[in-house]
């Protein structure tokens, strides 16, 4: 018979219990920080997944996709999907020349000129005086009444070119979510293995960065 006796060393098992405890101090700031990066990876693989469907920039989808920090207290980030009808200049585009502005708001979709069912109307690109750069489009037999031009004299005011403009919109964040993922229950399924192994990866991450910080192994 052969024994194999293991005898732990009392100076290193003191150390062990001095790091499980300074583990223990820093449990808080570790879990709000694994929290958070864990967030911001999440959020990038979101963008990507909702770009395969949408031709929207991610600058763009990251606008309306917030993170929410989590703190000491309660370590959980949360990342929230906001926002309304986005402005169509927002997707591809392009001004299009004589068939009109182009746009592809789907990337299964066509890279085709808007125009109108009713009138035929093309969209165009222009900017507003107030800065704001969009993608609009006349309103057949809608006509202008207070722009400035309206009150000149010897001026017909029912025209193509004093037609009131819209400006074209696209779905927002969330609709677009909904419809890559189906529901939130979907996007929780697809994501959830991902976020588990995003945790584990900087959980494991910010304890090595306590123990290195102290000399430790």
């Amino acid at each position: 018979m052969i024994d194999i006796r293991f005898e732990v060393d009392k100076k290193q098992l003191r150390s062990v219990e001095k790091d499980l405890k300074k583990l223990e101090s820093r449990m808080p700031k570790i879990l709000s920080r694994t929290a958070d990066k864990t967030a911001v990876s999440a959020r990038v693989s979101l963008v990507r997944e909702m770009q395969g469907t949408y031709t929207e920039k991610s600058s763009g989808l990251k606008r309306n996709i917030e993170i929410q920090k989590a703190s000491y207290d309660n370590p959980s980030a949360v990342i929230k999907l906001t926002g309304g009808p986005q402005p169509a200049i927002y997707f591809r585009h392009s001004k299009g020349g004589r068939g009109g502005a182009k746009l592809q708001v789907r990337t299964d979709g066509a890279f085709a000129p808007v125009v109108s069912q009713k009138g035929g109307r093309k969209a165009f690109i222009a900017q507003m005086p107030s800065g704001h750069k969009g993608i609009f489009q006349r309103r057949e037999g809608e006509y202008m009444t207070k722009a400035p031009r309206m009150s000149r004299p010897n001026i017909n005011k029912e025209t193509q070119h004093t037609e009131q403009i819209k400006e074209l919109f696209a779905p927002s964040t969330v609709k677009m979510a909904k419809k890559v993922y189906g529901s939130r229950s979907g996007l929780t399924q697809r994501m959830g293995p991902e976020i588990q192994g995003l945790f584990q990866k900087y959980f494991e991450q910010q304890v090595k960065l306590v123990f290195r910080k102290k000399g430790g192994a």
